[in-house]
């Protein structure tokens, strides 16, 4: 779920998910890429990376709603036109190379330092085995098998310019 207090076109948030080669620490995939829009789809987010991922719905427009903890004493505030939620979205990728890798979700101030946005994250499997924050991988089913040595580790980080 993307969320954001900032909600105009001048400072837009966005958020992102990707995947990152543990080997090079290169993005191997976009996942989703998310960012505020007030006048039409949250996602693929306007002038950002195409989604790697499978997300249904696969396009949303914001809910009203900015409340959620996490966005500190921005929460339940709206500066202008276009703040709210996506409502849980889900993401599904296959991973085409085996290899080591991991998660990295973020979400980033545009312009400014007020107003903040965030993504929340319900749960992370692999091959329909829930991965807990911090945790290794868990015995591998036949797709896993594939990936052979995925590292897997949520990153929350928000990064301000």
């Amino acid at each position: 779920m993307y969320l954001t207090s900032d909600g105009t076109a001048t400072y837009p948030d966005y958020g992102w998910a990707s995947l990152i080669d543990a080997n090079t620490n290169l993005q191997a995939a976009q996942l989703f890429a998310a960012r505020t829009n007030a006048g039409g789809p949250i996602f693929p987010g306007f002038g950002l990376p195409p989604n790697s991922a499978t997300l249904t719905p696969s396009s949303v427009s914001l809910i009203t709603g900015t409340t959620w903890d996490r966005l500190g004493g921005f929460s339940g505030n709206c500066y202008g036109p276009g703040c709210g939620n996506t409502g849980w979205v889900r993401a599904q990728f296959t991973v085409a190379a085996a290899g080591d890798y991991y998660l990295a979700i973020g979400t980033s101030n545009s312009k400014d330092t007020a107003y903040d946005s965030g993504i929340a994250v319900d749960r992370v499997t692999i091959d329909d085995i829930e991965v807990e924050v911090g945790q290794g991988v868990p015995e591998p089913g036949t797709t896993a098998t594939l990936l052979g040595g995925l590292c897997l580790c949520v990153l929350a980080s928000r990064r301000r310019r």
